[in-house]
């Protein structure tokens, strides 16, 4: 059965048309200390798209794959961070997986994800 729940697509849209503008996720907990996010981290600027009524739909596609396309794996379920954590990029883990929850994220009596 489909989720009724709006696609992240559409809320970002909806951000950007009432906010103004969206920005780049923050690096989830889980990664902040994996190789590639500290390499990045350190040459990053967090990337701004701004509202233009004559806005050309790629720009914003363009925009959305470079800084919004994230996604959750099943670990992230256990994880007490997963309500507010927008997961990791996709490009990020078609290269490494999905990252697991350190044990001071998961909810209280959960099991640690299998590695």
């Amino acid at each position: 059965m489909r989720s009724l729940l709006p696609s992240k697509t559409v809320l970002d849209i909806a951000e950007l048309n009432g906010k103004g503008s969206i920005k780049t996720y923050a690096t989830p907990p889980c990664l902040e200390d994996h190789p590639e996010s500290i390499v990045n981290g350190k040459n990053a600027r967090e990337a701004v798209l701004k509202h233009e009524p004559d806005l050309p739909m790629k720009d914003f596609v363009d925009f959305f794959i470079d800084n919004r396309y994230y996604i959750k794996g099943k670990a992230c379920k256990n994880c007490s961070l997963n309500e507010t954590c927008s997961g990791a990029h996709v490009e990020h883990v078609r290269r490494y997986g999905f990252p697991k929850p350190k044990a001071w994220m998961l909810a209280k009596n959960e099991p640690e994800p299998a590695a």
